[in-house]
C-alpha cells in the first residue's frame, strides 16, 4: 500500500521538477533569442500531447493497479486434491499443537525461535534469495524440502507444523510464510513426507497467524489457521 502512495507523489515531485526547469530555460533563452520560434499553435499542441500522455498513463497505471488487486485476493494457487476446507468440528483442546517459529528478517524475533522436529529429524528453514526458494534443512545441512517462491518478492516470517496428510505413518508439513510486511497477505503451503507439494493458498494475514493441529474425537488430524476468521483444513486419506 505504501508504494501505491509513493508512487504518485514521485510522479507529482517529477513533473514540478521538469516544470520548473522549462520555465528556467525558457527564461535563459528569452535572454538570448529575440525571436518567438515557436508559434502558439505549435505550443498548444504540445500542451495537449502532455495532456494526451499523462492522460493514457493514467488509465494505463489505474488497469495495472486493479489487475495486480485482483491477482493479491486471496485464492488457492494449487490444489492437487487432497486438501478440502470443512466447516467446524468439535476438537478437544488438549490435542492442539502450535507451529514452530523457524525464520524471520527481523532481529527482534530471533529469540522468539522454536525447535522442530520433522519425522525423527530436527530441522530448520533457510531461505535462499537468489534462488527465489525455501528449503528446509536437517542438522546435517542436508535439504528435504525445497518450497518456490518466484512468484513473491520478499518473505518475513515462517511458521511450520507437522501434519497428517495420509495413511503413511510419516508425516507432512504445512508451512505458513508471512510476506511484504505492507502487502498483509502470508501463502499457506502443504507438502507430503517426500516434499511434494500438495496444496498452495494466498490469503490475508494479522500481525501474527495462529497455525496448529488439532484432532476431533476420533483422533483424526486437521490443520487449524486462523486469518480474518478461523479456516480448517482436512485431508483426504485413501
Amino acid at each position: 500500500m505504501i508504494g501505491f502512495i509513493v508512487i504518485p507523489i514521485y510522479t507529482a515531485f517529477i513533473f514540478l521538477a521538469g516544470f520548473a526547469v522549462g520555465l528556467i530555460v525558457r527564461y535563459i533563452l528569452g535572454k538570448f533569442v529575440t525571436e518567438c520560434l515557436i508559434s502558439k499553435k505549435t505550443t498548444y499542441s504540445i500542451y495537449l500531447a502532455f495532456l494526451l500522455f499523462v492522460t493514457t498513463s493514467s488509465i494505463a497505471g489505474g488497469i495495472s493497479f486493479k489487475l495486480y488487486e485482483n491477482s493479491q485476493k486471496p485464492h488457492v494457487l494449487f490444489n492437487m486434491g487432497a486438501v478440502e476446507k470443512i466447516a467446524d468440528i468439535k476438537y478437544r483442546e488438549t490435542n492442539q499443537v502450535e507451529a514452530a517459529f523457524l525464520l524471520s528478517i527481523f532481529d527482534d524475533d530471533k529469540n522468539k525461535f522454536s525447535d522442530m522436529t520433522w519425522n525423527n529429524k530436527k530441522v530448520r528453514f533457510n531461505l535462499i534469495k537468489d534462488a527465489n526458494s525455501l528449503t528446509l534443512l536437517d542438522n546435517t545441512g542436508f535439504g528435504l524440502v525445497s518450497i518456490d517462491l518466484h512468484k513473491y518478492d520478499y518473505i518475513t516470517r515462517v511458521h511450520a507444523i507437522p501434519i497428517t496428510v495420509d495413511e503413511s505413518e510419516r508425516k507432512g508439513l504445512a508451512v505458513l510464510v508471512h510476506l511484504r510486511a505492507t502487502s498483509r497477505r502470508s501463502v499457506l503451503f502443504i507438502c507430503n513426507a517426500k516434499g511434494d507439494l500438495l496444496y498452495e493458498e494466498l490469503l490475508y494475514r494479522r500481525d501474527y497467524n495462529i497455525l496448529k493441529t488439532i484432532k476431533d474425537e476420533s483422533g483424526k488430524e486437521y490443520l487449524w489457521l486462523d486469518v480474518n476468521t478461523p479456516i480448517i483444513y482436512a485431508f483426504k486419506r485413501k
